[in-house]
């Protein structure tokens, strides 16, 4: 009975500075960086050789520097046209090219993006052009994004001049980490009403 008790007053002591005088559990602690998070999370090998090639590594490792990523699994890189990964990771500045518009300084909560879609607010990324965001009401109110400097489509089709697509859908949302937020998308090859 005694040592019943003892582990109870242990996991008593041991839980009781998590909860908060309101009484809900504090937001989860993340001390890792965007980058060891993106690997840790194991399915963003892609984007990680990009990130790298592009030489934005320490950027993304900087806790900082608050920042709000755009983040393709492997899945999504492997929906882009054959050769278009290969040749944006063929030098540095095309990794940059294509990344940057990923990027946007400060921390955007899907709750701030959904704030943008609504009230028409593109937002300004880290190419220096802005990322439109809409709503897809036929995609259960999802977000969609528009990076503007992919728009461009080759001559009667809907293949982008660059190879890189245009549009992006969230798929999994607020992910949180030392230095801010990543949202993982899915690329696609348009955007709402195209």
């Amino acid at each position: 009975m005694r040592k019943i008790t003892s582990i109870s007053l242990l996991l008593t002591l041991l839980l009781l500075p998590v909860v908060v005088s309101n009484g809900q559990l504090p937001p989860p602690r993340q001390n890792r960086s965007m980058i060891d998070t993106l690997r840790a999370a194991g399915n963003f090998t892609k984007l990680l050789l990009l990130i790298d090639k592009a030489g934005l590594k320490e950027r993304l490792s900087s806790t900082t520097q608050a920042i709000t990523l755009f983040a393709p699994d492997d899945n999504a890189f492997q929906t882009l046209r054959n050769g278009a990964f290969e040749e944006a990771t063929s030098d540095s500045a095309k990794a940059r090219a294509v990344l940057l518009p990923y990027i946007m300084p400060g921390l955007f909560s899907s709750g701030d993006l959904r704030n943008a879609a609504l009230h028409h607010i593109p937002i300004k990324t880290l190419s220096g052009q802005p990322v439109t965001i809409s709503i897809d009401k036929s995609q259960k109110d999802s977000l969609v994004l528009t990076f503007v400097q992919f728009t461009a489509t080759k001559p009667g089709t809907t293949e982008p001049i660059n190879g890189w697509p245009c549009c992006g859908g969230m798929r999994s949302v607020d992910h949180r980490t030392a230095n801010g937020f990543y949202h993982e998308i899915t690329f696609t090859n348009g955007g709402v009403g195209r």
